[in-house]
């Protein structure tokens, strides 16, 4: 008959076998198992697209038929943008966007609101660099105590941006510029079509958060 020292020291063998045992299963198990997704995001655009952006925009208007040039000149005001869409593939979004601008020296108040279908643009996968561009209509006023002077014109606009992500979700925190001109504009005064035909057009600077 074994010793108890025998005993226990194959005890403590096969105790050690075991844990060795157990220890490379577990180790060949998690070599086997897929890598970590990557982050939200990082593979391209998917599913619902949701954004709000604020910021300044330099507006000006051209009037080749104007006999006086009183409009060339750029008026600083504060805008802002919200888009609902949704991505078409990994690289590209299309969504619906209302823009707004607004510049009150009283007693002279300036309004331009437009809807537009934007169409956005990721060149490189993983990266959150966008190109954009788009069209629809827009609305200008400017009025004081006597006079309204109304444009409605199409649009068109083109611009830049960039995704930086917060956190490890779908939420960006989104720079951007932008260009806004019109054409085939019609323009009436205390509303009375006019012959002159004033096209605005609008640069602007805003940063926004983003969501998709």
């Amino acid at each position: 008959m074994d010793s108890p020292a025998a005993v226990t020291s194959r005890s403590w063998n096969r105790l050690l076998l075991l844990m060795i045992v157990t220890i490379s299963g577990g180790s060949v198990l998690r070599a086997q198992q897929p890598a970590a997704l990557p982050a939200a995001g990082a593979a391209g655009q998917h599913g619902f697209h949701f954004s709000i952006a604020m910021g300044s925009s330099s507006v000006s208007a051209s009037c080749p038929s104007c006999a006086v040039d009183v409009l060339s000149d750029r008026i600083n005001g504060f805008s802002g943008t919200v888009q609902v869409g949704g991505a078409i593939t990994p690289k590209l979004i299309v969504a619906g966007e209302f823009m707004g601008w607004m510049r009150n020296d009283v007693p002279i108040y300036r309004r331009i609101a437009a809807l537009n279908i934007v169409v956005i643009g990721y060149p490189t996968p993983g990266s959150g660099f966008f190109v954009r561009g788009g069209g629809g209509a827009l609305r200008a006023i400017i009025e004081d105590d006597f006079t309204l002077a109304q444009t409605d014109a199409f649009s068109s606009q083109i611009g830049v941006g960039y995704d930086f992500p917060m956190g490890n979700g779908r939420l960006k925190f989104t720079p951007q510029v932008t260009y806004i001109s019109t054409f085939g504009g019609a323009t009436t005064f205390n509303g009375i079509s006019s012959p002159e035909v004033v096209a605005p057009n609008m640069l602007q600077i805003g940063i926004g958060l983003t969501f998709h």
